[in-house]
């Protein structure tokens, strides 16, 4: 899971936000009833159903300094987004209202782990 949505930003990084884009890039969750999808300066770079989710893992990467980013879908299918995220707090609203048990002290005792964390992958939730 990781490798491919990874390979498939880098994919679309290359094809859509550089070196075309000399402004700043900005994320953004897209949150509908039906699913939840990643933006990237208005374009849309992945998409995943709320009932297709099998998976929310944070992921430390990073060249130079750690940074989280949150890895939401199944293995052929997701959405990639850093912590930085415009409306990163919508998308923990919409997480637990659509994915079981999410909104559990458990669930949020790991996010906080993995948010002071300089390295590792942290299973948030699965299914």
């Amino acid at each position: 899971m990781f490798d491919t949505l990874k390979q498939k930003w880098h994919q679309f990084e290359a094809e859509h936000l550089t070196p075309k884009a000399p402004e700043p890039i900005t994320y953004h969750a897209v949150i509908s009833a039906d699913y939840l999808a990643g933006e990237a300066n208005g374009k849309e770079f992945g998409r995943v159903a709320w009932q297709d989710i099998e998976l929310v893992v944070i992921n430390i990467e990073g060249d130079f300094e750690p940074f989280p980013y949150w890895y939401i879908g199944h293995a052929e299918q997701g959405v990639r987004l850093p912590q930085d995220t415009a409306n990163m707090a919508d998308v923990l609203a919409a997480l637990a209202q659509h994915l079981p048990h999410f909104a559990s002290a458990t669930t949020r005792k790991e996010i906080d782990t993995a948010m002071q964390a300089a390295e590792g992958r942290y299973y948030i939730w699965q299914r």
